[in-house]
């Protein structure tokens, strides 16, 4: 937390915004410094869980859509945003800051992860980190996220997203292997719902 002057987090598929407000409120209680949190997600994720993030945005208008993206140089520090877009993947290639630390846990079937890291690839500063969500191997092939053009049934897959990439044994050029860091389902703790973590760091 003490690497930037402006330490930026990013978190592409926020659903209610509950990890992003922990991430938030994390860098607020251990960082002196300033700091930006950055949310991105597509315009439905609003109408799906727009109580969810009433609660973790404690009523601050913070939400921005794609017409008030001319505001983003105006951004205050230390506070949380999120952007609803359209395509964030191609807003966030543009986006003018780069990141201290990316979250991935938008869609997470192989295509939209891998679109997901390509997009903010470049964007995370030397350093910095990107962590995946549901990249367990308990986690692979359950729950449905969607069907693809084809019709056809796409369940959770970024593991082996991540090991097409070489990011598990560190054959991506410009990363390191960090760690992995189990879920409840696998620990059996808490509500035992909790997805498993892999962290990759910029180098």
């Amino acid at each position: 937390l003490k690497t930037s002057d402006i330490y930026t987090v990013g978190e592409i598929g926020t659903a209610e915004a509950a990890s992003l407000r922990a991430l938030h409120d994390i860098i607020r209680e251990n960082r002196s410094g300033n700091f930006i949190t950055c949310g991105f997600d597509i315009l439905q994720c609003a109408q799906d869980y727009i109580n969810g993030l009433i609660v973790n945005f404690q009523g601050k208008p913070n939400v921005l859509k794609m017409s008030d993206l001319a505001q983003i140089n105006q951004l205050k520090l230390n506070e949380m945003y999120l952007f609803l877009l359209e395509n964030p993947q191609e807003f966030i290639k543009e986006f003018p800051l780069s990141f201290d630390l990316v979250f991935i846990d938008a869609c997470h079937c192989y295509d939209h992860s891998l679109q997901d890291f390509l997009c903010i690839e470049k964007k995370v500063k030397k350093g910095g980190f990107c962590a995946f969500h549901d990249i367990g191997i308990q986690e692979q092939g359950t729950d449905l996220q969607h069907k693809d053009r084809y019709n056809l049934d796409q369940y959770i897959n970024v593991r082996k997203m991540a090991q097409d990439l070489g990011l598990f044994d560190n054959k991506r050029e410009g990363w390191k292997f960090v760690a992995e860091i189990p879920g409840s389902r696998v620990t059996k703790t808490g509500t035992q719902d909790g997805n498993s973590m892999m962290v990759v760091q910029k180098l």
